[in-house]
């Protein structure tokens, strides 16, 4: 690690979560100043820039602050049980944690916020990349990885891969360290010894996407640099130019987390020994469905931040994503499609069977009346228990085949 190369910068962590138990609720912590100004700047700028629908569904709460561990990138060894191993830590920052939660879907957005970063900056991309991310609160002197923390301290659990934020006051001053930036990897690494040359990571690095005159931007699939001339030695200041791209961000990784847990679920169910059911498929509708405000194209009330948000969810993968949703659920429906069809078939089969024998039964009392004439009996007495046994019989197996197709239905759309 290159101490010389380190550049004063804001981090944010972006973290797409679910609740893992719906009957938990999290507790928000007493606010610092930071997260005060934070949530309250994050708060004016949806009003300013986003319709009311959105608006009024996100509220956000303060976790706390805890350490982050800074490593290399040597990850031997680095971790047991979850648990940071003594002596991997090059330094630490202290990191404020906030949660977006938007209530009518369960989905969350935690947000890591290293304010006034001093280490490394693509050190901390590669723990990142690798998801050797470690946090303590003030009680503990241990470092647990960011899922078994998520999972610990908040019953959250994550359900997409995290984006990053780097804001600067320049672009580094060698071409490659801003690749690897770009790329999410540590840039002169501690045991590899090779460079960046992929020719798209330098179409990326060449194409700045910033819609205003004041910044640029970079994005690929796992970062965005934001970079302005105001930037400065007070994180409150730098907020003001921060916090517009923080916003559109959350809104992007809401999109790519409401379609990574409905894409998760298909998978479960297509993998799944049990037989799918048109419920399942209603559900999974139902559950996407109350994303809808998500994917509204008239969310920003400006073109401008649209035109920002859209160049950002086409690096961070979110049409590729919607792509695998649809064709996954294409692929269940079909499976359904094809159980009803096999469901419809034996149906038929039965329906005929039932039709002989009916035609069977009917004609009992003309064979019973064949018999009395034969043997000189009573018709007047044989006839009508021939027609008792007849209707009871056929009464009996309608009813049996009637419960077993109505069972079959109820089976096939998932009804107990």
């Amino acid at each position: 690690m290159n101490e010389d190369k380190i550049v004063n910068s804001d981090i944010y962590i972006l973290i797409p979560c679910v609740l893992k138990n719906s009957n938990v609720s999290i507790v928000e912590n007493e606010h610092t100043k930071l997260s005060n100004v934070y949530i309250q700047k994050l708060q004016q700028q949806s009003k300013y820039e986003c319709s009311n629908n959105i608006c009024s569904q996100l509220t956000r709460k303060f976790l706390g602050e805890y350490g982050f561990a800074c490593t290399g990138d040597n990850y031997a060894d680095i971790e047991k049980d979850g648990i940071l191993n003594d002596g991997h830590a090059v330094s630490f920052e202290e990191v404020q944690l906030v949660l977006t939660e938007h209530y009518q879907t369960g989905l969350f957005i935690l947000t890591i916020i290293i304010p006034q970063n001093k280490h490394e900056i693509t050190f901390i991309e590669d723990q990142i990349s690798t998801d050797h991310i470690y946090l303590s609160n003030s009680s503990e002197s241990t470092y647990r990885q960011i899922d078994m923390f998520l999972l610990d301290e908040c019953g959250i659990v994550r359900i997409d891969n995290p984006k990053c934020i780097v804001c600067l006051p320049k672009k580094p001053d060698e071409e490659k360290e801003f690749h690897a930036m770009l790329a999410g990897e540590a840039y002169r690494s501690e045991y590899v010894n090779y460079n960046i040359k992929s020719n798209q990571l330098k179409e990326i690095a060449d194409n700045n996407i910033a819609q205003y005159d004041f910044y640029e931007a970079y994005v690929s699939s796992s970062c965005l640099i934001y970079i302005f001339n105001d930037f400065s030695n007070s994180y409150i200041n730098n907020l003001d130019n921060e916090i517009a791209i923080i916003f559109i961000c959350e809104l992007i990784l809401f999109q790519n987390a409401a379609i990574s847990r409905t894409n998760q679920r298909i998978v479960t169910e297509l993998t799944s020994t049990n037989k799918i059911s048109l419920k399942n498929i209603e559900e999974l509708y139902t559950e996407f469905g109350k994303t809808i405000n998500f994917w509204n194209i008239n969310n920003f009330k400006y073109i401008l931040p649209q035109n920002l948000s859209n160049s950002i969810a086409k690096a961070f993968k979110t049409p590729e994503l919607l792509e695998s949703y649809y064709r996954n659920l294409s692929h269940l429906e079909h499976i359904v499609e094809l159980h009803s069809s096999q469901s419809a078939e034996r149906e038929s089969k039965v329906i005929n069977v039932i039709a002989i024998l009916l035609a069977v039964i009917q004609i009992i009392p003309l064979l019973i009346e064949l018999v009395s004439y034969l043997n000189k009996a009573d018709s007047s007495i044989i006839w009508p228990i021939g027609i008792v046994t007849s209707s009871l019989i056929s009464s009996l197996i309608l009813i049996v085949i009637a419960k077993r197709l109505n069972a079959r239905r109820r089976k096939r759309k998932g009804i107990k």
